[in-house]
C-alpha cells in the first residue's frame, strides 16, 4: 500500500518528475508484482496469463524513462453509423456504440479484420479453421446463429448473405479500413434485417494525403503464410483516390485448412461542386479454401493429431465482386440528400469429395442490387432543435444453386430463390432540454420470396410468400457534461428467415411457409465518460426478449421457431494512459442467454460463454521507433452447438495471448514481427455435438505461431 500511495502522489504531481525520483518506487512495485503474480509450478491457464502479465509489467517498469504529469486528452469519439449525414459524438448518442479508428487498429497485434475484432471486449469470435474465412461473430449472445443476427456494413452497403453461408470476414483487408463502428441495440429501424443483434459498420479510407503515396508490404510466417500488399493513394481538394491490391496464402494450421486469395479494391471521391459530391468504390475478391471438418475429442491424440483431418478433399471456391455508387447534395447545412446504388455478384462452388459413394458438388450464385435514398432536415419546433431523417430502401437478391450428386442417389437438381425488399423509415431526434434529447424511429418493410425448384426426378416447385414487418425504437440521452452521458433505449426489431431456412429439398413440402420472422424487444442502458484526461470508460447493460427465434433443431433436422429466448448482460471497457508512451485497455463482457418456455425451458443457449475478459497494452520507446503490442483474451466455457439440453461436457475455456513488435528505423520503413498464442494454448473456439449428444466434435485452433514482415512507404 505504501508503494501504491507513493506512486499515486507522483502521478498527481503538477511538475515533470525525473527518473531519479521515480525509479526506486517503480522497482519496488515491480518486485511486489513478481511476488503476487508469479505462478506456482504446475499452474494452469491463470498461471500462463500471470506469467505474461509479469513479463509485460516488469519490462515496462524497468524501462520507463520519465513519468509526465502533462495532460494528454483522450479525444471524444465521433460515430457516423446512424446516417451518412449525422456525425455525432458518443456523448450525444442515446445508444451503445464503440468506434475504433485506424490508429486504434494499428496499435494492436492484429493482421486481419477478424484478428482485430477478437481484441474488442464486446464480441465473441469463433473461428472455425483459424484462417478467418468462416467464423461466428457474436455481440448479444446468439451463439451459432450470430452471423444471421448481426449486420455487417461496408460504407453503408449490406454484406450479409441471403442464405446461411455466413459472412466472409476475409473480404475486407485491414489496410483499407479507416474506422470500425460497433452498435448495440437500435439498428433495425435504419438498416432493417439482420440488425437485431447489433451492427458492425466498416468505413474505408476516403480522405488521403494530397501527395502521391505508395505503400508496399510483405509478410511471412508459420504454416507457409505469405502476404503481399500494395496501396496507392493520392488526393487533392476535389479528388481523392485510393487503391489496394493484396495476395494472401497459407497452408493453415490443420491439414486441408489452406486458404488462397486475391483481393483488389479502389474508391474515388470527387467533389463536383461545393455542395455536390460523388463516391465510387469497387472490389474483386476470389479465394479457395479447404474444409477440414471436425475431429471427435476421443480421436485427438489417438487416431488423429490436432492438425489432422478426416476430410482431406473437401474444399470451396468463391469469386465475389461489387460496385457501390453514391451521390450527396447539400442544399444547406440544415437540408441534405444522399442516394446510393450498389450491385454485387458472388459465385461459389462447394466440393464435398471425401465421402466415397456419397460425393457431390454445388455451384451457387448470388446477385444482389440495392438502392437507398436519404433526406435529412434540421429545423426547430417550439424553439427546440429537431433533426429528422427519412429514407427509402430497395433491395433484391437472386439466389441460385445447381447440385451435382455423384452419390448412390445420382441426383441433379436446380434451385432459384428471389428475395425482394421494399422499406421506408423515419428517425427523428429532438432536444427536449439543453442536455436532454429524445430520438424516435420507425420502419415498415415489405418482403416477397419466390421459389423455383427443378429436380432430376419428382415434382417441381413454383411457390411464393409475402409479408410485412415493422420496427420501432426510442432513445433517451442525458448529457451530464461535455465528456459524459447516460442513455436508455428501447428497440423492437425483426429478422427475416434465410433462403435455406425457408427452403429444403429434403422437406415436405420444400417451402416451409409456417416459418415466422423472429421478433425482438431490447432495452439497453449505459454510461460513458472521460473520467480524467487519462481515463475513459464505456459501459452498458442490456435485456433482450426474442419471440419466434429462428434456430436449427438437431432432433428433427429442421429450421424452426423457438417460442422465446431471453438474453441479458453487461459490457465494461476502460482505456487509460498512465504515461505518454503507454496505453492500456481493459474489457469485460457478461452474457446470459436462456430458452424461455418450450421444450428447453430454462436451458442455456449453446455457444454463448458467460464471461469474456480482454486486456491490451501498447507501449512505445526510443521516440516511437520501437512499438510493443500485447493482448490477452479469456473466454469462459460454453455448451456445444446443438446441445440444447445442456447435457454434454462444455467446450473448454481458454486464455490466448499475442505479442507484436514494430521497429521503425526510418519514417518510410517498418519492420514487424509477432507471436500468436504465446503460451501455446491447446484450445478450440468452435465445437458441436449430434442430436443424441453422444460425441464432442471439435475444430482445433492454431497453436503457437510466428510471423515477420516489412512495410515500405514511398
Amino acid at each position: 500500500e505504501g508503494g501504491e500511495n507513493r506512486i499515486c502522489d507522483l502521478l498527481n504531481h503538477s511538475e515533470r518528475v525525473k527518473k531519479s525520483r521515480v525509479q526506486p518506487y517503480l522497482e519496488e512495485i515491480r518486485d511486489r508484482v513478481f511476488l503476487l503474480l508469479t505462478p506456482k509450478k504446475g499452474g494452469g491457464k491463470m498461471s500462463k496469463f500471470c506469467t505474461g502479465l509479469v513479463v509485460g509489467v516488469s519490462f515496462l517498469v524497468c524501462n520507463l524513462q520519465i513519468i509526465s504529469a502533462e495532460v494528454i486528452s483522450l479525444q471524444p469519439i465521433t460515430v457516423s453509423a446512424s446516417s451518412e449525414f449525422k456525425k455525432e459524438e458518443i456523448f450525444d448518442l442515446g445508444y451503445s456504440a464503440r468506434t475504433y479508428s485506424r490508429q486504434d487498429i494499428e496499435k494492436t497485434s492484429a493482421t486481419t479484420l477478424l484478428d482485430f475484432l477478437k481484441q474488442t471486449p464486446e464480441l465473441n469470435i469463433s473461428d472455425w479453421y483459424g484462417t478467418g474465412v468462416k467464423a461466428n461473430v457474436d455481440l448479444l449472445g446468439f451463439g451459432d446463429n450470430a452471423n444471421s443476427n448481426i449486420l455487417l456494413l461496408i460504407n453503408g452497403r449490406r454484406v450479409n448473405e441471403v442464405d446461411l453461408s455466413g459472412i466472409d470476414w476475409t473480404q475486407i483487408p485491414l489496410g483499407i479500413i479507416d474506422r470500425i463502428e460497433i452498435i448495440k441495440g437500435p439498428g433495425t429501424v435504419l438498416y432493417g434485417d439482420n440488425a437485431c443483434g447489433g451492427v458492425i459498420n466498416v468505413i474505408t479510407r476516403k480522405k488521403v494525403p494530397p501527395q502521391l503515396k505508395t505503400i508496399i508490404s510483405t509478410e511471412f510466417g508459420s504454416y507457409s503464410l505469405n502476404k503481399e500488399t500494395i496501396e496507392v493513394s493520392s488526393g487533392s481538394e476535389k479528388l481523392n483516390l485510393y487503391l489496394n491490391a493484396n495476395h494472401h496464402s497459407t497452408d493453415g494450421y490443420r491439414r486441408n485448412s489452406h486458404y488462397r486469395s486475391q483481393n483488389y479494391y479502389f474508391n474515388i471521391n470527387y467533389k463536383i461542386e461545393e455542395d455536390l459530391s460523388a463516391f465510387l468504390e469497387s472490389g474483386y475478391h476470389n479465394y479457395w479454401y479447404g474444409l477440414p471438418g471436425a475431429l471427435y475429442d476421443y480421436e485427438i491424440g489417438t487416431t488423429y493429431s490436432r492438425r489432422d483431418t478426416k476430410y482431406p478433399w473437401d474444399n470451396a471456391l468463391m469469386e465475389d465482386s461489387f460496385v457501390n455508387l453514391g451521390l450527396k447534395k447539400e442544399f444547406s447545412p440544415e437540408f441534405k440528400i444522399s442516394w446510393g446504388l450498389n450491385f454485387r455478384n458472388k459465385n461459389g462452388k462447394d466440393n464435398w469429395l471425401s465421402y466415397g459413394n456419397w460425393n457431390f458438388t454445388t455451384d451457387r450464385n448470388i446477385q444482389s442490387l440495392g438502392s437507398r435514398l436519404e433526406v435529412y432536415k434540421l429545423f426547430r419546433i417550439f424553439n427546440k432543435e429537431n433533426e429528422i431523417l427519412m429514407g427509402i430502401e430497395l433491395y433484391r437478391a437472386d439466389f441460385s444453386a445447381d447440385k451435382d450428386d455423384f452419390s448412390v442417389f445420382n441426383s441433379d437438381d436446380w434451385t432459384d430463390i428471389d428475395r425482394k425488399t421494399k422499406a421506408i423509415f423515419v428517425h427523428n431526434k429532438i432536444s427536449v432540454m439543453p442536455n436532454l434529447s429524445l430520438a424516435l424511429g420507425a420502419r415498415v418493410q415489405r418482403e416477397k420470396f419466390e421459389f423455383d425448384y427443378i429436380p432430376l426426378a419428382g415434382s417441381s416447385v413454383d411457390d411464393s410468400l409475402s409479408f410485412t414487418e415493422e420496427a420501432y425504437e426510442a432513445c433517451l440521452n442525458y448529457k451530464i457534461s461535455e465528456t459524459s452521458n447516460i442513455f436508455l433505449n428501447f428497440d423492437r426489431g425483426f429478422r427475416v428467415p434465410k433462403t435455406d431456412e425457408y427452403f429444403s429439398t429434403w422437406a415436405t413440402p420444400p417451402v416451409n411457409k409456417s416459418l415466422l420472422p423472429q421478433k425482438n424487444k431490447t432495452i439497453v442502458a449505459g454510461y460513458n465518460a472521460i473520467l480524467t484526461p487519462k481515463i475513459k470508460l464505456q459501459s452498458d447493460i442490456f435485456y433482450m426478449k426474442v419471440d419466434n427465434e429462428l434456430y436449427y433443431d438437431p432432433l428433427t433436422s429442421e429450421n424452426k421457431n423457438y417460442p422465446r429466448v431471453v438474453r441479458k448482460g453487461l459490457n465494461l471497457s476502460l482505456n487509460c494512459q498512465p504515461v505518454n508512451n503507454l496505453n492500456l485497455n481493459f474489457g469485460y463482457r457478461y452474457v446470459s442467454a436462456k430458452f424461455d418456455k418450450g421444450d428447453y425451458n430454462g436451458k442455456k443457449v449453446p455457444a454463448v460463454p458467460n464471461n469474456i475478459f480482454y486486456f491490451h497494452l501498447a507501449y512505445s520507446a526510443f521516440d516511437d521507433k520501437l512499438l510493443i503490442y500485447f493482448d490477452t483474451r479469456y473466454r469462459d466455457k460454453e455448451y456445444l452447438i446443438n446441445d440444447m439440453e445442456n447435457k454434454v461436457k462444455k467446450l473448454d475455456s481458454f486464455w490466448v495471448s499475442n505479442l507484436k513488435l514494430v521497429y521503425k528505423p526510418k519514417d518510410n520503413l517498418e519492420l514487424f514481427g509477432g507471436i500468436n498464442n504465446i503460451f501455446n494454448e491447446k484450445y478450440s473456439e468452435y465445437g458441436s455435438t449430434n442430436a443424441a449428444g453422444s460425441v464432442r466434435a471439435l475444430y482445433p485452433s492454431p497453436e503457437r505461431n510466428y510471423y515477420i514482415g516489412i512495410k515500405v512507404k514511398f
